[in-house]
Protein backbone atom coordinates (compact mmCIF):
# COMPACT_ATOMS: atom_id res chain seq x y z
CA UNK A 1 0.00 0.00 0.00
CA UNK A 2 1.25 3.48 -0.86
CA UNK A 3 1.56 5.85 2.12
CA UNK A 4 0.70 9.46 1.26
CA UNK A 5 -0.09 10.79 4.74
CA UNK A 6 -3.87 10.56 4.34
CA UNK A 7 -3.77 7.32 6.34
CA UNK A 8 -2.72 9.24 9.46
CA UNK A 9 -6.25 9.91 10.63
CA UNK A 10 -8.52 8.70 13.41
CA UNK A 11 -10.28 5.39 12.82
CA UNK A 12 -8.40 4.64 9.59
CA UNK A 13 -7.81 1.06 10.79
CA UNK A 14 -11.51 0.73 11.52
CA UNK A 15 -12.68 2.21 8.22
CA UNK A 16 -10.20 0.22 6.12
CA UNK A 17 -9.83 -3.07 8.04
CA UNK A 18 -12.65 -3.19 10.61
CA UNK A 19 -10.21 -2.88 13.53
CA UNK A 20 -11.82 -0.95 16.37
CA UNK A 21 -10.08 0.74 19.27
CA UNK A 22 -6.34 0.92 19.66
CA UNK A 23 -4.48 -0.35 16.63
CA UNK A 24 -1.05 -0.48 15.07
CA UNK A 25 -0.93 -1.20 11.35
CA UNK A 26 2.16 -2.65 9.70
CA UNK A 27 2.56 -2.56 5.93
CA UNK A 28 5.13 -2.07 3.20
CA UNK A 29 5.02 0.19 0.20
CA UNK A 30 6.18 3.42 -1.38
CA UNK A 31 5.85 6.73 0.43
CA UNK A 32 5.11 10.11 -1.07
CA UNK A 33 3.54 12.46 1.47
CA UNK A 34 1.66 15.30 -0.14
CA UNK A 35 1.99 18.83 1.20
CA UNK A 36 -1.71 18.65 2.09
CA UNK A 37 -1.05 15.72 4.44
CA UNK A 38 2.29 16.91 5.86
CA UNK A 39 1.78 17.30 9.60
CA UNK A 40 5.09 18.84 10.69
CA UNK A 41 5.33 22.47 9.54
CA UNK A 42 9.14 22.17 9.33
CA UNK A 43 8.65 19.63 6.52
CA UNK A 44 6.18 21.59 4.38
CA UNK A 45 8.77 22.46 1.74
CA UNK A 46 10.70 19.18 1.91
CA UNK A 47 9.63 16.06 0.02
CA UNK A 48 8.95 13.00 2.19
CA UNK A 49 9.46 10.05 -0.13
CA UNK A 50 10.81 6.58 -0.54
CA UNK A 51 10.25 3.85 -3.10
CA UNK A 52 10.22 0.99 -0.56
CA UNK A 53 9.33 1.71 3.06
CA UNK A 54 8.16 -0.33 6.04
CA UNK A 55 5.29 1.57 7.69
CA UNK A 56 3.81 1.45 11.18
CA UNK A 57 0.74 3.56 11.92
CA UNK A 58 -0.40 3.90 15.51
CA UNK A 59 -3.99 4.89 16.30
CA UNK A 60 -4.87 5.19 19.98
CA UNK A 61 -8.28 6.76 20.66
CA UNK A 62 -7.77 6.53 24.43
CA UNK A 63 -5.03 9.20 24.66
CA UNK A 64 -6.48 12.70 24.68
CA UNK A 65 -3.40 14.67 25.72
CA UNK A 66 -1.19 16.02 22.88
CA UNK A 67 1.88 15.30 25.03
CA UNK A 68 0.76 11.67 25.35
CA UNK A 69 0.62 11.45 21.53
CA UNK A 70 4.23 12.64 21.32
CA UNK A 71 5.37 10.30 24.08
CA UNK A 72 3.72 7.31 22.39
CA UNK A 73 5.54 8.18 19.19
CA UNK A 74 8.86 8.35 21.06
CA UNK A 75 8.16 4.98 22.70
CA UNK A 76 7.49 3.56 19.23
CA UNK A 77 10.76 5.00 17.90
CA UNK A 78 12.79 3.78 20.89
CA UNK A 79 11.20 0.34 20.63
CA UNK A 80 12.03 0.23 16.92
CA UNK A 81 15.61 1.15 17.73
CA UNK A 82 15.91 -1.69 20.24
CA UNK A 83 14.45 -4.27 17.85
CA UNK A 84 16.47 -3.09 14.86
CA UNK A 85 19.76 -2.91 16.77
CA UNK A 86 19.27 -6.46 18.03
CA UNK A 87 18.10 -7.95 14.73
CA UNK A 88 20.58 -6.07 12.51
CA UNK A 89 23.53 -6.21 14.94
CA UNK A 90 24.19 -2.50 14.45
CA UNK A 91 24.27 0.58 16.64
CA UNK A 92 21.78 3.27 15.67
CA UNK A 93 21.71 6.89 16.75
CA UNK A 94 18.49 8.57 17.78
CA UNK A 95 17.92 12.26 17.15
CA UNK A 96 14.50 13.03 18.58
CA UNK A 97 12.10 10.92 16.55
CA UNK A 98 14.66 9.96 13.86
CA UNK A 99 16.87 6.87 13.77
CA UNK A 100 20.17 7.23 11.93
CA UNK A 101 23.20 5.14 11.06
CA UNK A 102 26.48 6.96 10.38
CA UNK A 103 24.53 10.21 10.18
CA UNK A 104 22.14 8.95 7.48
CA UNK A 105 18.41 8.69 8.12
CA UNK A 106 16.92 5.24 8.47
CA UNK A 107 13.47 6.42 9.51
CA UNK A 108 10.91 9.17 9.20
CA UNK A 109 8.32 9.70 11.91
CA UNK A 110 5.58 12.06 12.98
CA UNK A 111 2.88 12.18 15.63
CA UNK A 112 -0.42 13.96 15.62
CA UNK A 113 -2.94 14.54 18.36
CA UNK A 114 -6.33 13.65 16.94
CA UNK A 115 -8.75 14.66 19.62
CA UNK A 116 -9.70 12.53 21.12
CA UNK A 117 -6.81 10.30 20.34
CA UNK A 118 -3.21 10.00 19.30
CA UNK A 119 -1.75 9.07 15.94
CA UNK A 120 1.81 8.30 14.89
CA UNK A 121 3.58 7.11 11.76
CA UNK A 122 6.99 5.49 11.60
CA UNK A 123 8.54 4.74 8.23
CA UNK A 124 11.69 2.62 7.96
CA UNK A 125 13.57 2.69 4.66
CA UNK A 126 13.77 -0.78 3.12
CA UNK A 127 15.92 0.70 0.33
CA UNK A 128 17.19 4.24 -0.25
CA UNK A 129 15.66 4.50 -3.71
CA UNK A 130 13.69 7.73 -4.04
CA UNK A 131 14.69 9.09 -0.62
CA UNK A 132 15.56 12.80 -1.07
CA UNK A 133 17.94 13.10 1.92
CA UNK A 134 21.15 11.30 2.91
CA UNK A 135 19.71 7.97 3.99
CA UNK A 136 20.40 4.38 4.82
CA UNK A 137 18.12 1.37 4.69
CA UNK A 138 17.41 -2.07 6.08
CA UNK A 139 19.07 -3.55 2.98
CA UNK A 140 22.16 -1.34 3.45
CA UNK A 141 22.39 -2.58 7.03
CA UNK A 142 22.30 -6.22 5.93
CA UNK A 143 18.66 -7.22 6.43
CA UNK A 144 17.82 -9.82 3.79
CA UNK A 145 14.54 -11.06 5.26
CA UNK A 146 11.00 -9.82 4.95
CA UNK A 147 10.75 -6.27 6.35
CA UNK A 148 7.21 -7.04 7.50
CA UNK A 149 8.71 -9.53 9.97
CA UNK A 150 10.63 -6.65 11.58
CA UNK A 151 7.53 -4.47 11.52
CA UNK A 152 5.45 -7.07 13.33
CA UNK A 153 8.20 -7.53 15.89
CA UNK A 154 8.35 -3.77 16.51
CA UNK A 155 4.55 -3.57 16.81
CA UNK A 156 4.37 -6.44 19.31
CA UNK A 157 7.25 -5.05 21.40
CA UNK A 158 5.60 -1.60 21.40
CA UNK A 159 2.23 -3.03 22.49
CA UNK A 160 3.91 -4.97 25.29
CA UNK A 161 5.74 -1.84 26.46
CA UNK A 162 2.53 0.19 26.65
CA UNK A 163 0.67 -2.68 28.31
CA UNK A 164 3.46 -3.02 30.87
CA UNK A 165 3.12 0.66 31.81
CA UNK A 166 -0.65 0.30 32.05
CA UNK A 167 -0.29 -2.75 34.31
CA UNK A 168 2.19 -0.84 36.47
CA UNK A 169 -0.55 1.72 37.06
CA UNK A 170 -2.74 -0.98 38.62
CA UNK A 171 -0.25 -1.66 41.40
CA UNK A 172 0.28 1.94 42.43
CA UNK A 173 -0.90 3.23 45.78
CA UNK A 174 -2.80 6.45 45.26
Amino acid sequence: MRYDGSQLRRAYAHARYGVRGRAILVFRGPMDVSREHTVDTEDLDEPIRGADVLHLILDDPTRCDPLAAGLLQRILVVTAREVLEERLSVRLERDGDDLLHDGRKLTVSVFRPAGPGALAHLGVNVTTEGVPVPATSLRDLGWEGDPLELGREIAVAFAREVEDVELDLTKMRW
